[in-house]
Protein backbone atom coordinates (compact mmCIF):
# COMPACT_ATOMS: atom_id res chain seq x y z
CA UNK A 1 0.00 0.00 0.00
CA UNK A 2 1.14 3.41 -0.84
CA UNK A 3 1.09 5.99 1.69
CA UNK A 4 0.66 9.83 1.07
CA UNK A 5 4.00 10.70 1.86
CA UNK A 6 5.03 8.32 -0.28
CA UNK A 7 2.94 9.43 -3.41
CA UNK A 8 4.51 12.95 -2.07
CA UNK A 9 7.89 11.86 -2.18
CA UNK A 10 7.37 10.31 -5.86
CA UNK A 11 6.11 13.45 -7.14
CA UNK A 12 8.73 15.52 -5.64
CA UNK A 13 11.51 13.36 -7.11
CA UNK A 14 9.90 13.22 -10.27
CA UNK A 15 9.87 16.86 -10.74
CA UNK A 16 13.32 17.82 -9.45
CA UNK A 17 15.60 14.72 -8.33
CA UNK A 18 18.54 17.11 -7.61
CA UNK A 19 17.28 19.61 -5.96
CA UNK A 20 18.96 19.81 -2.04
CA UNK A 21 15.16 20.67 -0.16
CA UNK A 22 13.78 17.72 -2.28
CA UNK A 23 16.50 15.62 -1.33
CA UNK A 24 16.43 17.09 1.97
CA UNK A 25 12.39 16.16 2.32
CA UNK A 26 12.85 12.90 0.77
CA UNK A 27 15.14 11.84 3.26
CA UNK A 28 12.58 12.82 6.71
CA UNK A 29 9.89 11.40 4.55
CA UNK A 30 12.06 8.26 4.37
CA UNK A 31 13.29 7.85 7.69
CA UNK A 32 9.38 8.31 8.88
CA UNK A 33 8.40 5.36 6.44
CA UNK A 34 11.80 3.39 7.71
CA UNK A 35 11.06 3.78 11.80
CA UNK A 36 6.94 3.30 11.34
CA UNK A 37 6.98 -0.03 8.55
CA UNK A 38 6.17 -2.74 10.58
CA UNK A 39 7.06 -5.46 7.97
CA UNK A 40 10.69 -6.37 7.75
CA UNK A 41 11.14 -6.43 3.82
CA UNK A 42 9.86 -3.06 3.88
CA UNK A 43 11.96 -1.50 6.50
CA UNK A 44 14.83 -2.95 4.25
CA UNK A 45 13.72 -1.11 1.34
CA UNK A 46 12.69 1.81 3.03
CA UNK A 47 16.34 1.91 4.62
CA UNK A 48 18.31 1.53 1.08
CA UNK A 49 16.59 4.09 -0.42
CA UNK A 50 16.93 6.58 3.15
CA UNK A 51 21.02 6.17 2.97
CA UNK A 52 20.73 6.71 -0.68
CA UNK A 53 18.60 10.26 -0.32
CA UNK A 54 20.73 11.13 2.80
CA UNK A 55 24.05 10.90 1.55
CA UNK A 56 22.73 12.72 -1.72
CA UNK A 57 21.50 15.81 0.19
CA UNK A 58 24.84 15.49 2.53
CA UNK A 59 26.66 15.97 -0.53
CA UNK A 60 24.61 18.82 -1.65
CA UNK A 61 24.33 20.67 1.75
CA UNK A 62 27.73 19.53 4.04
CA UNK A 63 26.20 22.49 6.60
CA UNK A 64 23.20 20.63 7.24
CA UNK A 65 23.49 18.97 10.73
CA UNK A 66 20.08 17.54 10.57
CA UNK A 67 21.02 15.72 7.71
CA UNK A 68 24.11 14.32 9.71
CA UNK A 69 21.75 13.42 12.66
CA UNK A 70 18.93 11.90 10.62
CA UNK A 71 21.84 9.10 9.27
CA UNK A 72 23.49 9.05 12.42
CA UNK A 73 20.14 7.59 13.93
CA UNK A 74 20.00 5.54 11.12
CA UNK A 75 23.00 4.35 11.61
CA UNK A 76 22.74 3.12 15.25
CA UNK A 77 19.30 1.60 14.47
CA UNK A 78 21.16 -0.68 12.23
CA UNK A 79 24.52 -1.39 13.58
CA UNK A 80 21.92 -2.43 17.00
CA UNK A 81 20.52 -5.33 14.92
CA UNK A 82 21.79 -8.65 16.34
CA UNK A 83 23.74 -10.92 13.70
CA UNK A 84 21.16 -13.41 14.14
CA UNK A 85 18.73 -11.31 12.93
CA UNK A 86 20.77 -9.90 10.30
CA UNK A 87 21.03 -13.33 9.22
CA UNK A 88 17.50 -13.94 9.09
CA UNK A 89 16.86 -11.11 7.37
CA UNK A 90 18.97 -11.75 4.40
CA UNK A 91 17.81 -14.88 3.94
CA UNK A 92 14.40 -14.08 3.70
CA UNK A 93 14.19 -10.54 2.79
CA UNK A 94 17.26 -9.32 1.10
CA UNK A 95 19.86 -7.64 2.81
CA UNK A 96 19.54 -4.97 5.26
CA UNK A 97 21.92 -2.15 5.17
CA UNK A 98 25.16 -2.11 7.05
CA UNK A 99 26.50 0.01 9.97
CA UNK A 100 28.82 0.19 12.99
CA UNK A 101 29.05 2.01 16.03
Amino acid sequence: MITKDEQKRRVFLSEAPNDHGVLRWASNILFSLYKNSSGHKERIKYGHEFKKYVDEAIQQLPGDFELYHMRGRFRFEVASISLIKRGVASVLFGTPPTATY
